[in-house]
């Protein structure tokens, strides 16, 4: 009889074990679920917000008959990106220039955006698509004529 109620308790006691194994791990796994969907969630409004400050930017460029980079550096100032688009550095407009325009390109940059303005890195393709306004400038000068 001890026998049997040793082997009972024994028996018990590792059903107990399993259930409560079991229990734990669907515990974690719906719990690391909810952790996961909560993370896609908030990614993916983070990236819906980027999206729509860049799709403001091409409204505010399609509306206007020429913009300068002052008025770029305006209108992205207003956006408040440090505040309102966090891992965000700044916002450019990249322009499509081909090889044989590169001299006047340059020339009307360097009268209306900055004297030091280069391309780099120097490439052999025949289309070079260039940033030619980012803002905020003070953080993001190395990126004019990539």
């Amino acid at each position: 009889m001890e026998i049997f109620l040793i082997i009972l308790c024994l028996s018990l006691s590792i059903a107990l074990f399993s259930y409560a194994q079991s229990a734990a791990r669907l515990s974690a796994d719906t719990e690391f679920s909810e952790l996961v969907e909560d993370g896609v969630s908030i990614l993916e409004n983070r990236l819906s917000t980027y999206l729509q400050s860049l799709n403001g930017a091409a409204a505010f460029l399609l509306a206007s008959e020429r913009v300068d980079a002052e008025e770029f550096g305006a209108y992205v100032e207003t956006l408040h990106i440090r505040k309102f688009l966090p891992g965000i550095n700044g916002i450019g407009l990249i322009v499509p220039v081909m090889e044989e325009d590169i001299p006047a390109f340059l020339e009307k940059v360097a009268d209306e955006v900055d004297p030091r303005y280069q391309i780099h890195p120097i490439t052999d393709r025949e289309e070079k698509l260039l940033i030619k306004f980012v803002s905020p400038l003070d953080v993001n000068r190395q990126a004019l004529g990539l």
